[in-house]
């Protein structure tokens, strides 16, 4: 999302969560769970922390972006973010279904992912980030009036997170299972996982007002932990329980500790490798990247294409994309390919092509 006043360090900390989100596709596609255990405890630790993070850094760039501006302003910019979410989700999951699965691509097929009766694998959160959307339009004048009680925040998220205990099994409703939640599917409900969009909006806020996180991040982590304590297991994350919700709080809290320390890295002599320009392009573009990552998987994955490990291969082809350092470089290699296609890009859009 584009916002004047463009905070760098917000920028590093979606890039972050760019490589995180797709070393982990990646790894689920094309790892090799059974011969490298570690696989299953980095996907569970990448799972926990992406999509909450990516929620907030919504709400960070929301405020910056469009709750300073009056309604009318805001407006055209908020429709425009929903609906490049839902274009994402609706080729992402398409491209799923035909391109990974081999289905037709049929008017059935297309009108079930258009009408939101079918959430595709690995494309869901694109369309939870649609409603996320619809749901920072809807909260604009709410949130704004918690500029000077920002205390109202609190007893906001709470209501968000008593919806993790609903009977997901009773929801029927297309657009209330992306609301709060459902067992037919994989979904990231919305409004579980709002309290994090409101955390972004406090901290995109700045000043004094940025007090409250450094204790309230890691009681909610403690929180998580607790539940997890409680039963006796991870905490389900489709639905969500309220553990798997509450535990990546301190976690991104460290995240956002590190792009602000990593967007002070300055490389007089090698600009080009600075932190900001490497991981702040990703940041900048998060959903070109996820989309044209995905797309790639899917091919690659329906074509059973993935890259394999040749003796007498050169660079990357001696590394087997089911290792987890084989996974990771080439997932660094397909965000490289992406960073190419949107140079190419950028240019066209300058000249109005």
């Amino acid at each position: 999302m584009s916002h004047s006043g463009r905070d760098h360090a917000l920028d590093l900390f979606k890039g972050i969560l760019v490589v995180l989100m797709t070393w982990c596709h990646v790894s689920q596609f094309f790892g090799d769970h059974a011969g490298h255990p570690l696989l299953d405890s980095l996907e569970t630790t990448a799972n926990v922390l992406v999509f909450p993070g990516f929620v907030l850094a919504f709400g960070a760039a929301a405020q910056l972006a469009f709750y300073q501006k009056p309604f009318r302003q805001a407006l055209p910019g908020m429709l425009r973010a929903a609906a490049r979410a839902l274009l994402a989700f609706y080729l992402s999951g398409i491209a799923f279904r035909v391109l990974r699965e081999g289905r037709p691509f049929s008017a059935n097929t297309v009108t079930r992912v258009l009408l939101l009766r079918d959430l595709p694998g690995w494309s869901e959160f694109l369309a939870a980030f649609a409603v996320m959307g619809l749901l920072a339009i809807l909260l604009y004048a709410p949130i704004r009036a918690t500029r000077n009680r920002p205390w109202l925040l609190v007893p906001a998220g709470l209501a968000c997170l008593s919806l993790c205990f609903v009977p997901y099994q009773n929801v029927g409703h297309p657009l209330l299972r992306l609301l709060v939640g459902t067992t037919a599917y994989a979904s990231f409900p919305a409004l579980q996982y709002l309290p994090y969009f409101l955390i972004g909006v406090h901290h995109a806020r700045g000043g004094g007002r940025r007090w409250a996180l450094p204790a309230l991040l890691p009681t909610m982590s403690a929180l998580g932990l607790l539940r997890w304590w409680q039963l006796g297991q991870l905490p389900h994350r489709f639905p969500p329980d309220i553990g798997w919700v509450l535990l990546p709080a301190a976690g991104l809290g460290l995240l956002l500790m590190a792009a602000r320390g990593l967007d002070r890295l300055r490389l007089a002599r090698l600009p080009a490798l600075a932190p900001r320009h490497l991981l702040g392009a990703p940041g900048r573009s998060s959903l070109f990247y996820l989309l044209c990552g995905n797309l790639a998987i899917f091919v690659l994955a329906g074509l059973q294409a993935a890259p394999r490990l040749r003796p007498r291969g050169w660079g990357l082809f001696t590394l087997s994309i089911a290792t987890p350092l084989g996974s990771l470089l080439w997932t660094l290699a397909l965000l490289l390919a992406i960073a190419f296609l949107a140079s190419l890009v950028r240019p066209a859009r300058r000249r109005g092509t």
